[in-house]
């Protein structure tokens, strides 16, 4: 949420570069789930002033290299205003597409179109999963309590059982409910 580009994105980016293998090195010396160069994530790391940077190999470490890839992905969709564009830069470099801009030189979208496809893809997947769940949450309706700590700790401990209508009075007398 913090550069404001979807998971979903993030996720079709890892499998279109990595295949979710986070030691994937690509012959051009690209590491890791985004598949990061080397030379670029030293210095999206100082950009980014990343704390547990140290050097190459913390490109094999999964979260340091999202951090990096989001980090970038999100700096060219705002250098370049279109996310096609960025994904493009991403994928070329931002220099080759910004001298394919200048020289007026179409870009080719296909590295764009193979991630933007597997994004939509995603979405509906996860659309359709949060669907699934929508009827199991209307379930869980009858959980009713009233605010305060005794209700809180009682729900951590697993006292509250399901359907009871927890009021003020019962708080105070509140009781673990039966073994079973």
């Amino acid at each position: 949420k913090k550069y404001s580009l979807d998971p979903m994105l993030i996720l079709a980016i890892i499998r279109v570069e990595s295949e979710f293998r986070p030691e994937a090195v690509s012959p051009n010396g690209a590491r890791g789930l985004m598949q990061l160069l080397p030379y670029v994530a030293h210095t999206l790391a100082e950009d980014a002033e990343l704390e547990r940077w140290e050097g190459e190999k913390s490109l094999d470490d999964p979260i340091i290299n999202i951090k990096l890839g989001v980090f970038y992905l999100s700096y060219l969709k705002e250098r370049f205003g279109d996310l096609r564009v960025a994904l493009t830069a991403y994928n070329r470099g931002p220099t080759w597409v910004q001298e394919r801009i200048e020289d007026q030189t179409a870009l080719p979208f296909g590295y764009a179109s193979r991630v933007l496809s597997l994004f939509r893809d995603y979405r509906e997947q996860s659309r359709k999963a949060q669907d699934s769940f929508r009827p199991q949450t209307e379930k869980l309706k009858f959980w009713k309590a009233a605010p305060g700590d005794a209700v809180r700790n009682a729900r951590a401990r697993d006292d509250v059982v399901p359907g009871e209508l927890v009021n003020t009075e019962q708080q105070k007398n509140f009781s673990r409910k039966p073994a079973s």
